[in-house]
């Protein structure tokens, strides 16, 4: 009998000890159900009231002051009117919203549509940038260059290509004069001009048959046609004749004699004329 008894003993405190750790275990599931299904009084806002900074509703009670003007339901975020940043100049117009500051639609300071203070007026109202705009300043140099260009402008004068330059003096209107000291003497008339040479180095072209005179003691121009060489028996100088110095021209109708050192020059209007010289002679 004490043998029974002892053994039965350990079986009761077994099995107390299993009734308490199933009562525990049902305590646990209890309290997590009345965790999920109700919340902690710490973890969850009273019924009809909000979180600090937070614009929803709680799901367990529908307080209508808290709903926002546009009609949102409950347990939804309220709408936040957009809010349209004006572009100006790269900066943003007065009454525009400032991202990041305050609740949704609120200015940056003061009343909407005045601008901070301190801060400078938009660009375009008269005044500076405001702060992050950009302002663009054309400078413009003008040099002005004078170049001064001196062309130096050759004036042929009126002369035949094989005549000399004119006479500075004036020209004179002798028809029968004397010159080179007497050596060559010329006659002037009628559009014509003759000229003889007394002494001279160079020789005439060979005398042609139908020369009956002195062949070539001078050379002429006639009415028309170039010079040519003289063929008569009379001679034009005149040692008493007017003289002519070196450096004069003598002009008489379309002729005009050109009197220098080294010998007189004649040509018509037409450009035919002659030189004839102590050393030489040309016919163009």
């Amino acid at each position: 009998m004490e043998t029974d008894s002892q053994s039965r003993a350990p079986r009761r405190r077994r099995a107390s000890a299993s009734l308490r750790r199933s009562g525990a275990v049902i305590a646990a599931l209890a309290a997590a159900a009345l965790l999920a299904g109700c919340g902690t009084a710490s973890s969850s806002p009273s019924a009809g009231s909000t979180t600090a900074g937070s614009s929803t509703t709680s799901t367990n009670a529908f307080n209508p002051n808290l709903v926002p003007a546009g009609g949102s339901s409950p347990g939804t975020a309220p709408k936040v009117p957009k809010t349209t940043t004006a572009k100006k100049s790269g900066s943003k117009a007065a009454g525009a919203s400032h991202s990041g500051s305050g609740s949704a639609g609120s200015t940056s300071t003061g009343s909407a549509g005045a601008p901070a203070r301190g801060a400078a007026p938009a660009s375009g109202s008269g005044g500076a940038p405001t702060s992050g705009g950009t302002r663009t300043v054309t400078v413009t140099h003008t040099s002005t260059v004078t170049h001064t260009v001196t062309k130096t402008k050759y004036v042929r004068p009126k002369v035949p290509s094989g005549a000399g330059l004119p006479s500075r003096s004036r020209a004179l209107t002798v028809g029968n004069f004397d010159a080179a000291r007497g050596n060559v003497g010329c006659r002037i008339s009628g559009g014509t001009v003759r000229c003889d040479i007394e002494r001279r180095v160079w020789r005439a072209p060979a005398k042609p048959r139908s020369c009956h005179g002195a062949w070539a003691p001078g050379m002429m121009i006639g009415s028309s046609g170039s010079a040519s060489f003289v063929c008569a028996r009379n001679s034009v100088l005149d040692p008493t004749g007017t003289y002519i110095r070196a450096g004069y021209d003598d002009k008489v109708g379309s002729v005009t004699c050109q009197v220098r050192s080294f010998g007189v020059t004649c040509f018509e209007s037409d450009g035919h004329g002659f030189f004839i010289g102590r050393t030489g002679y040309t016919r163009f």
